[in-house]
């Protein structure tokens, strides 16, 4: 239950998706629980490196019953009667990016990785504009992005950086009063779990996550200056601030504020923004604090009282008002059946921020949701998205470093132009001749020349060749020899 199922969600996903002239269409049919929710299914993923999109396909309906099956079915689900033939082709959705592709062959915007932060931004190849902001061009960001944000095309996003800067200009608010009943621990069984991040015994029931929050976090109220402004960008944040429930306000030691990209950089991958050591792999119930060797953007929020809402498009809506608070939303999928969201993050600090800020609070139907790291999808349309995501930012990583990824002979290997290879040298195993594919330069004459330039005098090929410790020149009667028991090299006389 904690992978991120492939299909987008039922409001904002699915209108970007099919258009405005379907608006109607898919407002009124996720009015009811009883259809289906989701209008649209991702199927594949296209474009140029840096511009890549999702390419989504309607549902198809049945001609002998006239039911609605999701675009990936390949049998009706009422009468099992076989999708026809040209659905693929007459549903495909058509979206403007693609539409763009289709005629141009290619995008202007296209997404750069800037070397010193390690975040993408976009670029625009005909007009050289650069933005930190996803371009409408683009279209929605893909169902996956893999180790990097590509951010969101919403025009409503609120930049965290400018709330930031206006938080910083008053005192943080003290949130409770010192000695409030918040957390208490009891005599006895004082044991404490680092890796599950709780006390265990006899007096520490399992049931204490699934109590709601006692506190919550408001930065419109509670967000302003500490002493860690003192140490200037250097601080780490106050996780009972993000808890809501910190009783030194403007005297803490840590930021009471939201995490910007500059504090995901500055803190590093080792360490989360409260300062907590990272793991190499996650927990087995996907809690805690997370893992460098797999970062993880998205957050894996169960617990939703579905019933409460009208429709699965609330519930988006819902999440959306809530979690957005923290940071840059990429993407909102929510599971209606099994009442669950799925939200990604643009930058990794925020999710953690959210993770903690969220935990057993409550929606709109005073629900106490479990909000835990997502897993991989394993899904194979998301696999190949996340797979192209990582290529292209590796690729654009690459190139803001100054290697030229379009080069005529080998993309990998940047030499001057000036520059010939030198004839490659045969090797071998034993008696046997490797095939063409294993050669190697040849790189004795270069070796010999630095040896003459070192040592100012002509060098022989026996020494140039390494002869251990002889420092006496060889004759002609001497051969180098290769053992392929031991794979090393003895010298043979032929006298």
């Amino acid at each position: 239950l904690l992978c991120e199922p492939f299909t987008p969600s039922a409001s904002e996903e699915t209108r970007r998706v099919l258009g405005e002239g379907q608006e109607e269409m898919s407002h009124t049919a996720a009015q009811s629980w009883g259809d289906l929710p989701v209008k649209a299914t991702a199927v594949g993923i296209v474009g140029d490196q840096g511009a890549s999109f999702t390419v989504y396909e309607k549902n198809w309906i049945c001609k002998s019953c006239g039911a609605e099956n999701h675009a990936r079915r390949k049998r009706c689900v009422r009468c099992k009667a076989a999708k026809p033939q040209d659905a693929d082709s007459q549903n495909l959705v058509v979206t403007p990016e693609l539409s763009k592709f289709l005629q141009d062959g290619s995008l202007e915007w296209k997404e750069v990785m800037d070397p010193k932060s390690n975040q993408l931004y976009y670029y625009n190849t005909k007009t050289g504009a650069s933005q930190w902001e996803r371009p409408k061009e683009l279209g929605a960001t893909p169902m996956a992005s893999g180790w990097f944000g590509r951010g969101t095309t919403d025009p409503s996003a609120v930049s965290i950086a400018s709330l930031n800067a206006r938080w910083m200009q008053r005192p943080a608010r003290v949130q409770v009063q010192m000695g409030s009943k918040v957390k208490y621990n009891m005599e006895g069984n004082q044991e404490y779990n680092i890796w599950y991040g709780k006390y265990i015994g006899e007096n520490w029931h399992q049931g204490k996550n699934n109590e709601p929050a006692e506190s919550r976090c408001d930065p419109e109220k509670d967000a302003g200056y500490t002493k860690a402004k003192a140490q200037g960008r250097s601080g780490l944040f106050c996780i009972h601030f993000a808890r809501g429930f910190c009783g030194k306000g403007s005297n803490c030691s840590y930021l009471h504020r939201l995490p910007e990209l500059e504090d995901e950089v500055r803190i590093g991958d080792m360490h989360d923004i409260f300062g907590r050591e990272r793991h190499r792999d996650h927990r087995e119930d996907m809690d805690g604090v997370g893992s460098f060797d797999n970062p993880c953007r998205t957050l894996y929020v169960a617990g939703i009282n579905k019933m409460s809402y009208k429709s699965p498009e609330e519930i988006e809506k819902s999440v959306r008002k809530h979690f957005e608070v923290w940071g840059e939303v990429e993407h909102i999928n929510v599971v209606a059946r099994i009442s669950t969201a799925f939200v990604r993050y643009r930058v990794r600090a925020a999710a953690e921020f959210a993770k903690e800020a969220m935990r057993n609070q409550a929606l709109e139907a005073n629900e106490v949701l479990n909000v835990r790291w997502a897993r991989d999808d394993p899904n194979p349309v998301a696999q190949e998205a996340i797979r192209r995501a990582n290529m292209d930012a590796a690729v654009s990583m690459l190139e803001a470093r100054g290697v030229n990824m379009q080069a005529p002979e080998n993309p990998n290997l940047e030499v001057p132009d000036d520059y010939t290879a030198p004839a490659a040298k045969r090797q071998r195993i034993g008696d046997v001749e490797l095939p063409a594919e294993y050669l190697y330069p040849d790189t004795e004459g270069q070796f010999k020349e630095a040896k003459t330039a070192e040592d100012g005098a002509p060098v022989s090929k026996s020494n140039a060749s390494g002869a251990e410790g002889s420092g006496k020149e060889a004759s002609a009667e001497w051969e180098e020899v290769f053992d392929a028991t031991y794979q090393r090299n003895y010298y043979y006389n032929h006298a």
